[in-house]
């Protein structure tokens, strides 16, 4: 008999589901709240720091093989298979050989970084010395900025 089941406590089992689901809830929450809170892009010379929730990336913009990409905007989309916004939303990539990609947001719902930012990211994209394909891809890249800086950008709807 000692090694029989014992029957399922159910006052430790709804213990359990009283604490366990809003712990997770909260978890979550908070992570959220802290990559807020903590983050930032900062560029410094050449270099791009982009600070998250729990890491800080470096790369060096100048060396690193860059790329603009963008997503739709779906914060007001009806349903999930709709785009919702016209406008997408652009974002910069970098990525040092043998590195990770480093991703920063050139806008949001206020609108595109500031002008002077954007020239700054172009200039130094553009201090490398790249051949090939990247330095194609990294002129593009700089010159893009550029023109969203100043607001002669055609092609996005």
């Amino acid at each position: 008999m000692e090694n029989a089941e014992r029957p399922i406590d159910r006052s430790s089992l709804a213990s359990w589901l009283l604490v366990v689901p809003p712990a997770m809830i909260m978890t979550v929450f908070l992570v959220a709240l802290l990559g807020v809170l903590r983050f930032r892009a900062r560029l410094e010379g050449n270099v791009l720091e982009v600070r998250g929730a729990f890491t800080t990336r470096r790369v060096d913009l100048s060396r690193a093989r860059v790329w603009l990409d963008s997503f739709p905007d779906r914060s007001r989309a009806r349903d999930r298979r709709s785009a919702g916004g016209r406008i997408p939303h652009l974002c910069l990539y970098a990525q040092e050989r043998g590195g990770r990609k480093v991703p920063l947001r050139l806008g949001g719902r206020r609108g595109l970084l500031p002008p002077h930012e954007l020239a700054a990211m172009a200039d130094a994209v553009d201090s490398g010395h790249r051949i090939g394909p990247e330095a194609e891809a990294a002129s593009r890249t700089a010159l893009l900025l550029r023109r969203l800086g100043t607001g002669h950008v055609t092609g996005l709807r």
